[in-house]
């Protein structure tokens, strides 16, 4: 980063993303970015919007939302479907999503993109795949005394 402080390496990381897909460059896009890409922790757009809000207070909901939405549409996040409540997710790669059944925390899975490769030979089109895994998580098996099987 030739002495960038990564603040503003991701700033202008994220001010790049949205110009390049035409989307108008907003403090509100921006921050809702940088919490995705930092936490990483499948949040909901509830969770999004009360932790964004801590740092703007004028952020509504519906900015949220319309922002999300914006971002999925240029494929910047993917959505999670296999909750009460929808979750997103700035990783777009190929991955897996291991879920604890106890906690409920998600975790990303990296998976062989060679794993996809009959997916892409079946006679239709495919436009995601999501897979999850459930059980129970490491810290979840600590605080019960569990062993890892």
């Amino acid at each position: 980063m030739d002495g960038m402080v990564k603040e503003d390496y991701d700033l202008q990381k994220y001010v790049q993303m949205l110009r390049k897909s035409g989307l108008k460059v907003t403090p509100q896009r921006i921050e809702i970015l940088r919490y995705l890409d930092t936490y990483r922790n499948h949040p909901t757009a509830e969770k999004i919007y009360q932790d964004v809000r801590r740092k703007m207070p004028s952020l509504s909901k519906t900015t949220v939302y319309n922002t999300i939405e914006a971002l999925r549409n240029n494929n910047f996040v993917r959505v999670l479907t296999a909750f009460d409540e929808l979750r997103y997710d700035i990783n777009t790669a190929p991955h897996a999503h291991f879920v604890c059944r106890m906690c409920g925390k998600v975790y990303d899975i990296d998976i062989p993109t060679s794993h996809l490769d009959a997916i892409t030979k079946i006679p239709h089109k495919v436009e995601e795949v999501q897979c999850y895994i459930t059980g129970v998580c490491k810290e979840c098996m600590a605080k019960e005394g569990g062993v890892k099987k």
